[in-house]
């Protein structure tokens, strides 16, 4: 159901690992506003999350929930691999940097962060609070991440 989710918003699939999925907006294929589409996305999971919950009310001990992280930047996207096993990835700072933010939504339930960029990008659309500048691993500089509420 999130695929299908992700697929309406014009992002891509890369992988799930576990029971997370690594998507991107805008590659392969670029599209127009990738920050918005992937908030748009974000919101959209949230509540498709709440109808997967209510359909499994009845075998579910606990609800379940999500953390999201949304970063914009640069990103390496193509064949990586060797002869033996060549995969088709994303990678790059930018997409580190996301896995950072989302770890971030640990101890929240059902939230979205996002980075400035996006933020930026988005602002006029949403509503969303700041959190402030956050350490992240991987990072010398702070980040400003925001709450999409």
């Amino acid at each position: 159901k999130m695929a299908d989710v992700v697929k309406m918003h014009k992002g891509v699939i890369n992988q799930f690992v576990g029971d997370e999925i690594f998507a991107t907006f805008g590659a392969p294929v670029p599209i127009q506003d990738p920050e918005i589409s992937s908030v748009n996305c974000a919101i959209k999971m949230i509540k498709k999350l709440e109808e997967i919950n209510n359909d499994l009310v009845d075998i579910l001990v606990e609800r379940l929930t999500v953390g999201i992280g949304l970063n914009y930047g640069p990103v390496i996207a193509g064949n990586l691999g060797s002869a033996d096993r060549l995969t088709y990835a994303i990678t790059g700072d930018a997409v580190n940097t996301a896995k950072r933010i989302e770890s971030l939504t640990s101890n929240l339930s059902n939230a979205i962060l996002i980075n400035e960029p996006i933020y930026e990008k988005t602002k006029e659309l949403i509503s969303a609070k700041p959190w402030g500048e956050v350490s992240v691993k991987g990072k010398e500089k702070k980040i400003m991440v925001y709450q999409v509420l």
